[in-house]
């Protein structure tokens, strides 16, 4: 509930957010905050996003993907979510309408370091298993003409990438994917790219390792309503002017094995 949310956001750890190099408006902007998400793991760190599908509009609650620290504290940070299925929905984050470029990823954190470094318009796919053809064809109809995936550093990262290019290619839109150089960490993902190089550094990166994947043009329509539109000479044959099926396999010279012949 939104209320659920904004008792969160009051009890932020802004510190904590602010290590991945987001600042106090983008912290406020996204209503982060601190949130007993399931009783056994205790306070997690939270992003609130609303979550939609393509064929409906954002649910009036929210999704809340949290950064859960589990005992012992050595252990893995994980990232949990707190709806069932995420598999039909993703979260559109829309705040510059004079912009025809959106960007995907996987995560809501990466979602907010798009964000940060200047990609107004993104679209979270809540991992890399779950995206599919209908929501980049709700992108599209959304009015964007350009597509920039930033998959993670890593074999289901780049795979996830190809599809959402592949997918964008389908329906005649650009598509761009962030090539990631050998030298960072097989890990890394782009909040990972922000941390270490700051909000200039990490927008330049990106710009300047994209692949243009140039689209293939749009598969037309094999029906033809008018064929004298693309052939004025066309002429519409009636029954009398055909060749029965028996003449057409026989040996005559009207038969297919004498055209065959002939050439």
């Amino acid at each position: 509930k939104t209320t659920e949310v904004v008792g969160a956001a009051a009890m932020v750890d802004r510190a904590y957010w602010k290590k991945f190099g987001w600042d106090d408006d983008t912290i406020t902007h996204f209503k982060l905050g601190r949130y007993v998400m399931y009783s056994d793991d205790g306070f997690a760190h939270v992003i609130p996003m609303q979550p939609r599908t393509a064929i409906t509009p954002p649910e009036q609650g929210w999704m809340l993907e949290g950064r859960v620290f589990p005992q012992p504290k050595n252990r893995k940070i994980k990232t949990k979510r707190t709806m069932g299925s995420s598999r039909d929905y993703f979260w559109h984050i829309h705040d510059d309408e004079a912009s025809k470029t959106v960007v995907v990823v996987e995560g809501g954190k990466d979602g907010i370091s798009s964000w940060v470094i200047g990609y107004k318009n993104v679209a979270v796919a809540f991992g890399t298993s779950v995206w599919f053809q209908e929501k980049t064809t709700f992108l599209r109809q959304e009015g964007y003409d350009t597509i920039i995936v930033i998959g993670d550093n890593d074999a289901a990262g780049r795979e996830f990438s190809e599809k959402v290019v592949t997918q964008a290619n389908n329906i005649g839109l650009t598509a761009h994917s962030m090539i990631w150089e050998p030298t960072f960490d097989p890990s890394f993902d782009l909040t990972n790219l922000l941390e270490k190089l700051g909000v200039a550094g990490a927008r330049n990166y990106v710009d300047t390792h994209l692949g243009l994947i140039t689209p293939e043009p749009p598969i037309q329509s094999a029906y033809v309503p008018n064929l004298k539109d693309i052939d004025p000479d066309f002429h519409q044959h009636t029954d009398a002017d055909t060749l029965t099926l028996d003449t057409i396999r026989g040996k005559g010279p009207q038969s297919m094995r004498k055209a065959i012949d002939k050439y």
